[in-house]
């Protein structure tokens, strides 16, 4: 059983979001927690286009490097030569490219619905983006993807799915876990941070720093995830180990990325956790979701992430131990994985 704060009442408030556009994906991240709005005319390229830059001057973390005199009689000279909302669209796609931040994002109105409404009234078709199995040498593997719906009943699941699933995988005997993110481009971190909950320290996991440089701390305890004070889900029966402390390898890639580095920086000084693979993709900071006049939606990098001991990423992340893990047909062993798992099985040894 689980409960969720309703994402579609929260949307009028200002938010944290991640994002990621790799080839026709789009992943997010949102965390919630403040409100923005600016009063202009409906009917007005250039009022609209003033909105937008209001947006970007105040919470931009490249704000305080823009040239912005320079940008605006740039983008304003595009302005003026049309003549409705709808056409400034691609302006606003130019506009954030030239930030330079390489995260922020523009979604037109239908595209921002398709993401936070599952329409499907069968609970059994929200998506679950993640695998797992018990190893031979009795190791707890999970493999996490990326995640990218929003609506209370897909996230809900996958949290509640995901702590059920370690359940299943968690035996007196299992030596240690795995937790493969290298194949997580992104999503909505709370159902990935509550259903991995189980494996995580309770607590402080981590910050995300905005531009100006206020800490908003994101924490998991006793089965809901959340920022600052407010939780964003909740599972009613959270599962614990039956092995305190267990050995943790977080597996990284070129592939993790968004919320996926979000999960990474989690576990950045969990106890008992070792990082293995190659470094990340290299966005590791958040973006806030803006919802225009037009009901169209401008994903501002916003915030830096920051791990529980107060370290600034905002970059690629460099996993403790780098194992390169070239694609070869004829090889069968992941080199990754072995890594991990001989971690594992003599970290056993060493507390025995």
């Amino acid at each position: 059983m689980y409960a969720i704060i309703s994402i579609r009442k929260m949307l009028p408030k200002m938010g944290q979001w991640t994002l990621l556009r790799r080839g026709k994906k789009i992943a997010f991240l949102i965390i919630l927690y403040g409100c923005n709005d600016s009063i202009v005319d409906k009917n007005s390229p250039t009022g609209y286009m003033n909105n937008v830059f209001e947006v970007i001057q105040k919470n931009s973390i490249r704000r305080d490097s823009i040239n912005f005199p320079k940008l605006k009689e740039e983008i304003f000279t595009e302005v003026d030569k049309v003549r409705t909302i709808k056409e400034c669209h691609t302006i606003v796609k130019s506009l954030l490219k030239k930030l330079g931040d390489n995260h922020s994002l523009f979604l037109e109105k239908e595209e921002f619905k398709t993401w936070h409404t599952n329409k499907s009234k069968d609970d059994n078709s929200s998506p679950i983006t993640f695998s797992g199995e018990l190893l031979n040498e009795k190791i707890g593997y999970l493999r996490l993807n990326e995640f990218m719906y929003g609506d209370a009943k897909s996230i809900g699941r996958y949290a509640d799915s995901l702590q059920k699933l370690i359940k299943s995988l968690d035996k007196k005997e299992t030596k240690g876990w795995i937790i493969d993110l290298r194949y997580d481009a992104g999503g909505n971190c709370w159902p990935m941070l509550a259903g991995l909950g189980p494996l995580l320290e309770e607590g402080r996991l981590g910050y995300f720093i905005d531009a100006n440089k206020q800490k908003h701390s994101y924490y998991y305890c006793n089965g809901a995830a959340g920022i600052n004070t407010q939780a964003k889900i909740e599972i009613k029966e959270p599962y614990r180990l039956i092995n305190k402390h267990p050995p943790i390898a977080v597996l990284t890639g070129h592939g993790t990325a968004s919320s996926g580095e979000v999960v990474v920086i989690s576990f950045c000084g969990n106890l008992n956790t070792k990082s293995f693979g190659e470094e990340t993709y290299g966005l590791s900071s958040s973006n806030a979701p803006f919802i225009l006049l037009d009901s169209s939606v401008i994903f501002l990098t916003s915030a830096y992430d920051a791990d529980r001991n107060g370290k600034i990423y905002g970059r690629k992340i460099i996993p403790d131990s780098i194992v390169e893990n070239p694609f070869d047909i004829n090889r069968n062993n992941d080199l990754v994985i072995d890594a991990a798992k001989k971690w594992i099985i003599g970290f056993k040894k060493m507390k025995n």
